[in-house]
């Protein structure tokens, strides 16, 4: 498999900010957890946080 280097590039950046947001949605979520201990407040907000991450997708009907 041959890539023109651009697109390979391209790719490596890609990966690097999606490696760099799942870093910061896992400090994010570590951080609501360790709040949600101490607060009411926090365990509902760390609760709608976990609920919005936790999605799952599938193929749409006559696309596949």
């Amino acid at each position: 498999m041959s890539m023109p280097l651009g697109r390979l590039y391209d790719e490596a950046s890609l990966v690097r900010e999606r490696v760099n947001n799942q870093i910061i949605t896992e400090a994010e979520l570590t951080k609501t957890a360790i709040h949600s201990m101490l607060s009411k407040g926090s365990r509902t907000q760390f609760s709608k946080l976990v609920k919005e991450i936790n999605v799952t997708t599938s193929p749409r009907k006559g696309l596949f």
